[in-house]
């Protein structure tokens, strides 16, 4: 169990706390460019489609599984995160937010720290 406490699904799902004092649309969009940068990986494929055979065909099947497998993979990070967010008021004031929700989330930053690594 996280140590902070867990929030519940209702504000993992529809929370929306816009403090950055830009208006509500421009700071959702903005917070888009997150997700978008997890699904968007198709640049490895791109840059290795010489070594592919029929790469007409099999690249264009590469990039979209990765959009479907890095869409499913950042969800599975993402959301157990915000299960365990802090207040967002620390998150702001953290120059890494993510170590920073882990840390919160474990209690020890040694851990956090192993958590943090690959």
């Amino acid at each position: 169990m996280a140590k902070g406490g867990r929030r519940d699904a209702e504000f993992v799902f529809t929370h929306f706390e816009p403090t950055s004092g830009w208006p509500d649309g421009w700071a959702f969009m903005v917070g888009l460019l997150h997700a978008g940068y997890a699904t968007s990986s198709t640049g490895m494929i791109i840059s290795m489609c010489e070594e592919v055979r029929d790469p007409s065909t099999q690249v264009p099947k590469a990039m979209v599984a990765t959009i479907f497998i890095n869409t499913f993979a950042g969800l599975l990070f993402l959301i157990p995160l915000v299960f365990v967010l802090p207040d967002i008021s620390e998150l702001v004031l953290a120059q890494q937010p993510v170590p920073a929700i882990i840390k919160s989330a474990v209690g020890s930053p040694g851990a956090a720290i192993g958590l943090c690594v690959p």
